[in-house]
Formats: structure tokens, sequence, C-alpha cells
């Protein structure tokens, strides 16, 4: 019998949160495909781990079950319109703590089960370090339009799709887009169809001037180092 496949997939874009689900196909590339081929999620999911075993729905239920036990707040839940409510397939844990899950799981039964952690690829690498360093940039300081020298009425294009701009309507975090006011990460939120704003950074996703407004705030702060340095 083919093998199947319970994954921990993490994503730059959704940080402190992992994926944890499963295929029923000894593939996992395909399961990726299909997963990043949405344009709902800004950066690409990567494979931290893979658990081969005979029925992968089983385990991953476990698992998520174990979770649950353990804390069920870290599990993503959802309310729905009609007032129930969904888990999916999301926590909020280390991608380590995690890995010690499958590894406990493994060493209960280690003839049923195969516990694989890819290498991260150079280029996974260099885009998690750029998001990893927004991220702590945003801790220290949150940014805003007046840090960035954009002005109110400014006009912002997302990087999706160039015909969609907003306006700048005060100088903090808050934009104009077809007469209706948003702050700039649940605009970026919304047009990438993501049910709330939890991992989307709306200073990624726009541009002023032809330039990221993630990376105009890191050249102006390295600009403004090298004249301190001087």
């Amino acid at each position: 019998m083919a093998k199947q496949i319970v994954y921990i997939l993490t994503n730059p874009s959704l940080q402190g949160w992992l994926k944890i689900g499963f295929t029923a196909k000894d593939d996992i590339h395909q399961r990726l495909m299909d997963l990043n081929n949405s344009e709902a999620i800004p950066l690409d999911f990567r494979v931290y781990a893979l658990l081969y075993c005979e029925d992968a729905h089983k385990a991953e239920q476990n698992i998520h079950k174990l979770f649950d036990a353990i804390n069920p707040e870290i599990h993503a839940i959802e309310a729905r319109s009609n007032g129930k409510f969904r888990k999916k397939e999301f926590f909020q844990i280390t991608p380590d703590k995690a890995y010690e899950v499958m590894e406990s799981i493994v060493d209960l039964a280690p003839e049923k089960y195969e516990l694989v952690r890819p290498e991260t690829t150079a280029e996974q690498q260099e885009i998690e370090n750029i998001v990893e360093e927004v991220s702590q940039r945003e801790k220290r300081t949150r940014s805003t339009f007046k840090m960035l020298g954009i002005p109110v009425g400014a006009e912002l294009v997302f990087t999706r799709d160039k015909n969609i701009t907003c306006r700048v309507v005060n100088d903090v975090n808050v934009v104009e887009y077809q007469g209706k006011e948003y702050s700039i990460s649940n605009l970026a939120a919304s047009l990438l169809n993501v049910s709330d704003n939890t991992g989307v950074n709306g200073w990624f996703e726009f541009l002023y001037e032809g330039e990221r407004l993630w990376n105009r705030r890191m050249r102006l702060e390295q600009n403004m180092c090298s004249c301190s340095i001087e």
C-alpha cells in the first residue's frame, strides 16, 4: 500500500502559524502546487516536516486532537455566518514544537511511521529572513505614512494588480479604496481574500512611487544609520 503524508507547512507571511494537514498521495509537491497557486496568500508555503504513514487522515485527526487537548487556544477556529464554528488546519505553535510531537508519535510506533525533515532552500531562507526582519522592525516601531514620508492624498498601488490603487487618508495607516476607509493591512487582506488580516502585512503589499513600502522603510532607516555613523 502506498504511503500517505501528514505534513507541517510554514509560510513566511503567516508569522506564528503552522498548517498541519494531510494528503492521501505519496507526493507533497502536488499538494504544495494546489496551495501555492492560490492568490489568497502572499507567499508560498514551505515543507517543514513530513510524516509518512498508512492512514494519514486518521493520523492527522489524532494529531489535531492531541494539540487541542494540550491547548485548544492554539487551534485556528473561525465563526461562520450561520453561527457555527469551523476548525482549520492552522495552529499557533512553533515548528520545532510540532516536530517534537511528531517525533513522539514515531517513537510509539516506529514500524508505522517515517518522519522526514527536508532542507530549506537558499531562496526560501532569504525570503524568510527578509520577512523576519520586517516583522522585527514592526515590533520595534509600527510603520506610519508620516514615518515613510508619504503625504495624505498620495496614491498607493497594489503589488498584485497595478490597476488597483488606494489613497492615503491620514499620517498613520488609513487608506481609502472605492469610497471606504481601511487600515492598510485590512485592505491588503480584503484584496487577497483573506478572512482576517492575521499574518497579512499591508506595508509589504503596496507600492509608493514604484517602491514597496517595507522596502522604503528599510532604505530610509539605512540612510539614517549611515548619516549617524558619518
